[in-house]
């Protein structure tokens, strides 16, 4: 079909009352005729259908993915206490020796 001819064909189906999104290409193969007059007519035609065929590509078209039904809602961890983890943090710079405590330096600084 010629884009011409597409386009004047969902135009004349928005004007029969088809919303939009709901014009897919198998409904505009349904609409026959190469004029306006014939278009008009093949629409007029289908008048009483259109609602059908829109209902069941609404129906047929595909929605996503289904969830498991056993996939249940993910495991969410406790807030930490921003005060432990800081302690927790300063006790691996000690012992790793990238940080030193204040007792090593007083000592060093006593010798």
């Amino acid at each position: 079909m010629s884009d011409f001819r597409t386009e004047y064909v969902k135009a004349a189906l928005i004007r029969a009352g088809v919303r939009e999104q709901d014009i897919t290409e198998e409904l505009t193969a349904l609409v026959t005729g190469d004029t306006p007059e014939e278009v008009t007519q093949s629409i007029a035609g289908l008048s009483d259908h259109l609602a059908v065929y829109v209902r069941v590509n609404e129906l047929t078209k595909p929605r996503g993915i289904d969830p498991n039904p056993g996939n249940g809602p993910r495991h969410i961890p406790r807030p930490a206490d921003p005060a432990e983890e800081a302690r927790k943090r300063l006790e691996r710079l000690k012992e790793t020796g990238k940080l030193k405590s204040a007792r090593s330096v007083q000592q060093k600084r006593m010798r």
